[in-house]
């Protein structure tokens, strides 16, 4: 296995990093994630646009031209052999002089095996932990995941899967995905501020918007006791359906139409996808 580091390929087991690193030292670095699937990037120019206006904001210059990103993915994809794979840009702030102060930036790009997560998580629900946090800049893709680490041992211990963010009574959106609700109009309801523009979450808008109401706003914690079905969106997570929040049952306590119909639509769209765009990320 071979990763990309600043501009050329290096073995993945290949040390590369001095200590007084900014990301290391002080989390200072953006990332982003998108999956690639019989060789084609799904969704990849939203991830890249993404990935470029995270850097912009925190003032992390590319070392690479938007191309020359994408001929690297591309030689990396080439070299691993991998027709699925789950790919990673990662920015950081680089070698610092002062242990404070950026340098010049430092890119990765680093390919993992893709494990989907088990179907039974698709097919029954998962169960999520209400927690009174607000990620720090969280329309930037960041490196810090600190309060979702840290509240591994209480998810795993009560069997769910990640926390949900609250902050002065409004719901945000999960450690790494975005949520969603059917409230008891059978409006289809998420978030519009303080939580990450999800890639998947804006298909996920565009498919509802076709033939149901859909409304982008703030979202009270009271309302999750009302809401007839909630899930949540992500890269890896696509659609996948919450059944219980701080264990309580969602609804009925099972995946709802709503939520399985936008299951399938999602899923035909990847599809569609990978039909149109088997260019390498180099020639589109």
């Amino acid at each position: 296995m071979h990763w990309y580091f600043n501009d050329r390929l290096i073995p993945a087991e290949e040390p590369v990093l001095q200590l007084n690193e900014l990301g290391l030292l002080r989390g200072f670095g953006i990332f982003d994630f998108f999956l690639v699937e019989e060789g084609t990037p799904i969704f990849y120019e939203g991830y890249e646009a993404r990935f470029l206006a995270s850097a912009r904001k925190l003032g992390l210059p590319l070392p690479l031209s938007t191309g020359e990103l994408r001929r690297a993915i591309a030689e990396l994809l080439q070299r691993n052999g991998e027709s699925h794979a789950a790919i990673r840009l990662l920015l950081t702030g680089g070698y610092s002089p002062d242990g404070y102060r950026p340098g010049p930036s430092h890119l990765a790009i680093l390919q993992h095996p893709f494990v989907p997560y088990p179907a039974e998580k698709c097919e029954r629900g998962i169960g999520l932990q209400l927690n009174r946090y607000q990620r720090q800049l969280p329309e930037i893709k960041t490196t810090n995941y600190l309060n979702g680490i840290r509240l591994l041992p209480l998810l795993q211990a009560a069997g769910d899967l990640e926390p949900l963010y609250h902050d002065h009574g409004y719901v945000r959106e999960t450690v790494r995905s975005n949520f969603w609700l059917v409230d008891e109009e059978g409006s289809l309801v998420t978030p519009k501020r303080g939580v990450l523009q999800g890639i998947t979450r804006a298909r996920v808008l565009d498919l509802a918007r076709r033939d149901m109401p859909v409304q982008q706003r703030a979202v009270r914690v009271g309302e999750l006791s009302r809401a007839r079905e909630a899930f949540i969106t992500g890269t890896s997570k696509r659609v996948m359906p919450v059944v219980r929040i701080d264990g309580r049952p969602v609804g009925d306590g099972q995946p709802g139409p709503v939520t399985r119909e936008l299951m399938s639509r999602f899923e035909r769209l990847k599809q569609e996808a990978r039909k149109r765009s088997a260019a390498r990320p180099e020639d589109r």
